[in-house]
């Protein structure tokens, strides 16, 4: 345990790293997209993001940057809307998409579910 110097409260080591502010990964944005299941705007998958996990530093740009890394990946089937504008987008499989979560981010990769876990080189490896 720890002590927030701030506001006196002691903290676990694993709720400091809940509770630290980090930016977006494609792991995120895949949940998001995968749990809905339907054509989502770059607003809507921010709004859910902000939403379901306040500790995220929110960049549209940032998503919209991971979501076309989707739809020009080769591993993953993602569909785009153009009729519409903004346009929508709907991952329906992460396939054998590899995501990489940096060390820096200190990110609990166990919280996310298995299809999007096994994506990461050392958990595929384990599961195979």
């Amino acid at each position: 345990m720890t002590n927030n110097k701030k506001s006196g409260k002691n903290f676990s080591p694993e709720e400091e790293i809940m509770n630290e502010k980090r930016k977006i990964i494609s792991l995120d944005v895949a949940e998001v997209m995968l749990k809905y299941k339907k054509y989502m705007k770059i607003s809507d998958i921010a709004r859910i993001l902000k939403k379901t996990n306040p500790s995220l530093i929110i960049e549209k740009s940032r998503i919209s940057f991971i979501v076309r890394n989707f739809l020009s990946s080769e591993y993953c089937t993602c569909a785009v809307d153009k009729s519409t504008y903004p346009h929508r987008y709907f991952l329906m499989s992460s396939g054998t998409y590899t995501f990489k979560p940096r060390k820096k981010n200190k990110i609990d990769v166990n919280k996310f579910p298995l299809y999007l876990k096994a994506g990461t080189p050392k958990i595929a490896r384990k599961e195979a």
